[in-house]
């Protein structure tokens, strides 16, 4: 199974936001044989961070994606 991830769930999982239910981030954590991020969701988060509304930023949600093995879609 390939999931993809809106921002609110990636960031929910980054965060570990219980907002996330449990099934989901099962799914997410072990279930999915790929997890696919959009670079418009690191764009969503850049900009929650410029406003200040976020405590992380696009560099270190990037890694953090890089780091669990989600693979990263371009805007084609």
């Amino acid at each position: 199974m390939h999931l993809l991830l809106d921002t609110h769930a990636l960031l929910w999982v980054l965060l570990a936001d219980p907002q996330l239910g449990p099934g989901a981030r099962h799914l997410v954590e072990r279930g999915a044989e790929r997890v696919h991020v959009s670079v418009v969701s690191l764009w969503g988060v850049a900009v929650k961070s410029a406003k200040g509304s976020l405590a992380t930023d696009a560099r270190a949600a990037e890694a953090a994606l890089v780091r669990s093995g989600y693979l990263l879609l371009d805007v084609t």
